[in-house]
C-alpha cells in the first residue's frame, strides 16, 4: 500500500505471517521528526494498513509499535513502524506485551536465553524468531543447535551448526559439535573433517558434561584416528558434473548410488554454474572435504566447466579417491590422463545405466591413501640440482592419486632466473633470494626451454598443473590453507596485505593474541612463538625462505607472489591460471582452492612462478624395453 506520506510492505523476515513495515516516504530517523501535519497523516495511514491486514488475514489482534532511538533497539536509522497480526496460541505466553515483538533479533535472543537451561522447546521457539528476523545471527543458530542436541534431534542440530559454519567458517565450537555428533552417529568421513578442523585450531581434547552433570575428558586426536580407520573404504561420494548438462545419466546414477548404500553429495539445488571461478565456494569445498571419493562425470561439457575442473583439483589436493566416469571421448585433463596411465586412477566407460555396477566395483576397490601419502611426504627427500653454479632445490612428493613429481621448494628466484636467462626482469630487486616477478606465462616458457636443454633426456622441467599445484599446496589439508582454517596463523606462513600493507603503506601485524601491537612501522616485530619472525614489510615481495613452509617443507605456497600454472581457462586458451595470492592479496586469495586467470602475455610485479620436475614422456621403444625388463 502507498499513502501520501508513507508506504507499507511485508517484512522480509516476519515474526508472524503478515508482519508489515510502514515507512515514511521522506528520510527521517524518528517519526517525530516529521512535521506535525505529516505525523497525523502517517498515523492515519497506519490505521488504514491495520484494517487492510485485519481483512486480508482474518485477524483481530495486533502488535503495533516502533523503536525510537538506538537505546530503544532501533537498528535501522530510518523511521518505521511494525504492524504484526496476532492469532490465538501463536506463542505460549502472550502476556509479555507488545514491546517484545517490536524488538530486534537481539531482544528475541535474550528472551530465548531465559528458557535456555529450563525449557528447551520454548527456547527453540524464540531462537527461531531471532533467526527468522536476523538469519546472520550465528549465536542464535548455535544455541538452537545445542537445544536440539538437548532434545536428541540430531539432524536438526547438525543443520544449525552447519549454518554457524557457513556464517563463521572459523567457529571452532560449531566444528567440535559437528565432529562429535557425526562420530556418534557413525558418519566417520564427516566426523574426520570436522575433528581435523578442531585439532588444527589447537584443541586436542575437550571436557564434556553428561546429562547427570558429570564431566569427562574426550581425546579428539584419538577420536580422529578412529574416524580415519573407520572410513578407509568409500562410503560418502561427491558427484562432480557440469551444471549445463544435468543429464538423465547424472540423475539416475545418483539414485543408483543411493540405493547401493552410498551417501551422495550433489549440488543440483545449491550452487549456480558460472563462467569463471575466482574461489571455490565454501559449501562445495566443504562437501568434497567430507566425502571419501569423487565421481567425475566427464564429457565435452565437463571440459568447458570451470566448476568441474576446480572440484577435481580440490579432491586430488585433499587426497580423495577419484573415479572418472567417461560419458564420451572428450580428452581428460593431462594430469588425470597421466594418473590413468600409471594405474593410480581407474576410469569407467558408461553409455547407459547398465554400466553403473562397474562404478560400484571400482569404488569397492578404492582405499583411503591420504594418511599414508601425507606421512610419506613428511619424510620427504630434498634434491638439489645446479645450473651455471646456482642451486635449484626440489621436494620429491608421492603424488597420492596422481604420478609422483618433484616440486620446487621455493618460487623461482631472481638468482635462478639470472642463471638461466642472464638478466632479471623483476620490478623489485636487491636480493637474489627474492622471487622473480614481472614475467608473463610466455616468458616462463622461454625459461623452461632453456633449462630443459640441460636436464637430460629422462627429466622434464615444467610449470605445475592446477591439480599438481593444489596437491603440493594443501599438503593433505582439508581446510582453507595448508595449516587449516585459523586465519590468525596466516602471517606465520605468508606475505599478504595484512603484513605488507596497502598501496605503498607499510604492513602491520595484527596478532594481538600473542602480545603484538598494531604496529605501523618498518621495524621487525618478532615473536618467540615457534621461532618464527612475524615481520612487517614494505609493500613489496620478500625473500622466498622468509616464512614457515607447509608440512611437506614447501615454502610460500601462500602469498608473496601469484604463481603461473600450466592450465588455461575453460573456453579461453590465452588466459592462464595463477594460484596462491601475493603480497598485496587478501586472505581469501591465498586459499588453497583460490585461482585467477590472467592473459598469458601479462607481466606483473605480483606474479612469479614455481616449477616441477617430471619424468620425461617415454618413447614407444623405451616403453617396450621397460615391459621386457619387467618380465
Amino acid at each position: 500500500m502507498t499513502g501520501d506520506v508513507a508506504l507499507a510492505c511485508l517484512h522480509s523476515h516476519p515474526i508472524f505471517e503478515g508482519h508489515t513495515l510502514v515507512v515514511p516516504q521522506r528520510h527521517v530517523s524518528s517519526i517525530y521528526d516529521l512535521p506535525t501535519q505529516d505525523q497525523d497523516r502517517f498515523w492515519r495511514f497506519v490505521s488504514e494498513v491495520r484494517k487492510e491486514l485485519a481483512s486480508r488475514y482474518s485477524v483481530e489482534s495486533f502488535n503495533i509499535g516502533l523503536n525510537d532511538g538506538s537505546a530503544a533497539g532501533q537498528a535501522v536509522p530510518h523511521a518505521h513502524v511494525h504492524i504484526i497480526p496476532r492469532r490465538p496460541g501463536d506463542v505460549p505466553d502472550p502476556s509479555s506485551g507488545s514491546a517484545l515483538y517490536m524488538a530486534d533479533a537481539g531482544t528475541l535472543f535474550a528472551k530465548a536465553y531465559e528458557y535456555h537451561t529450563t525449557d528447551p522447546w520454548t527456547a527453540l521457539h524464540w531462537y527461531d524468531k531471532a533467526t527468522n528476523l536476523d538469519p546472520g545471527m550465528y549465536k542464535a543458530w548455535f544455541n538452537k543447535g545445542s537445544m536440539y542436541e538437548a532434545v536428541l534431534e540430531w539432524d536438526k542440530a547438525i543443520e544449525c551448526y552447519l549454518k554457524v559454519a557457513d556464517i563463521q567458517p572459523s567457529n571452532v565450537a560449531a566444528a567440535r559439535h559437528l565432529g562429535l555428533i557425526y562420530f556418534r552417529s557413525g558418519q566417520f568421513s564427516k566426523a574426520r573433517y570436522w575433528l581435523e578442523k578442531v585439532i588444527r585450531f589447537g584443541q586436542g581434547e575437550v571436557v564434556l558434561t553428561n546429562p547427570s552433570g558429570a564431566s569427562m575428558k574426550v581425546d579428539l586426536v584419538d577420536m580422529h584416528r578412529t574416524a580415519i580407520a573407520q572410513s578407509r573404504r568409500p562410503h560418502s561420494i561427491f558427484v562432480s558434473y557440469p551444471w549445463a548438462e544435468q543429464s538423465e545419466l547424472q540423475m539416475t546414477l545418483v539414485e543408483f548410488l543411493r540405493r547401493a548404500g552410498y551417501d551422495v553429495f550433489i549440488d543440483v539445488d545449491r550452487i549456480p554454474q558460472q563462467g569463471s571461478l575466482p574461489e571455490l565456494p565454501w559449501q562445495i569445498e566443504q562437501g568434497i572435504a567430507q566425502c571419501d571419493a569423487l565421481i567425475l562425470l566427464w564429457s565435452a561439457a565437463s571440459s568447458r566447466s570451470s566448476w568441474v575442473r576446480a572440484e577435481v583439483s580440490a579432491a586430488i589436493g585433499m587426497i580423495k579417491s577419484v573415479v572418472p566416469v567417461l560419458c564420451d571421448d572428450s580428452p581428460l585433463p593431462p594430469t588425470i590422463e597421466a594418473a590413468i596411465r600409471s594405474g593410480r586412477i581407474v576410469p569407467v566407460h558408461v553409455r547407459s545405466s547398465t554400466d553403473y555396477q562397474e562404478i560400484v566395483r571400482v569404488l569397492k576397490r578404492q582405499i583411503d591413501i591420504s594418511q599414508r601419502t601425507v606421512a610419506e611426504n613428511e619424510r620427504r627427500r630434498t634434491e638439489i640440482t645446479t645450473h651455471n653454479g646456482v642451486a635449484f632445490e626440489w621436494i620429491r612428493l608421492h603424488g597420492g592419486m596422481i604420478p609422483d613429481f618433484a616440486v620446487g621448494k621455493y618460487p623461482v628466484t631472481q638468482g635462478q632466473w639470472r642463471a638461466v636467462i642472464g638478466t632479471s626482469p623483476a620490478h623489485y630487486s636487491g636480493d637474489e633470494a627474492l622471487p622473480v616477478e614481472n614475467v608473463s606465462w610466455k616468458d616462463v616458457q622461454r625459461f623452461l626451454a632453456a633449462l630443459n636443454k640441460t636436464t637430460g633426456a629422462k627429466v622434464r622441467v615444467a610449470l605445475l598443473t592446477d591439480i599438481e599445484w593444489e596437491f603440493a599446496c594443501r599438503a593433505g589439508s582439508l581446510g582453507n590453507w595448508a595449516f587449516g582454517d585459523n586465519e590468525d596463523l596466516l602471517p606465520e606462513f605468508a606475505w599478504f596485505c595484512d603484513n605488507t600493507g596497502w598501496a605503498g603503506a607499510p604492513g602491520r601485524v595484527i596478532r594481538t593474541d600473542i602480545g603484538l601491537s598494531d604496529a605501523n612501522s618498518l621495524d621487525t616485530i618478532r615473536s618467540q612463538r615457534g621461532g618464527v619472525a612475524l615481520d612487517v614489510s614494505p609493500y613489496c615481495t620478500n625473500p622466498v625462505h622468509s616464512k614457515k613452509p607447509n608440512r611437506w617443507g614447501i615454502y610460500h605456497m601462500h602469498g608473496n607472489v601469484f604463481e603461473w600454472c600450466d592450465d588455461a581457462e575453460a573456453g579461453c586458451a590465452a588466459n592462464k591460471s595463477v594460484r596462491g595470492g601475493s603480497y598485496c592479496s587478501t586472505p581469501a586469495d591465498l586459499r588453497c582452492s583460490s585461482r585467477k586467470f590472467l592473459r598469458e602475455d601479462l607481466r606483473s610485479e605480483a606474479v612469479g612462478f614455481r616449477i616441477c620436475k617430471l619424468a620425461a614422456p617415454q618413447t614407444l621403444l623405451a616403453r617396450l624395453a621397460d615391459l621386457v625388463r619387467a618380465r
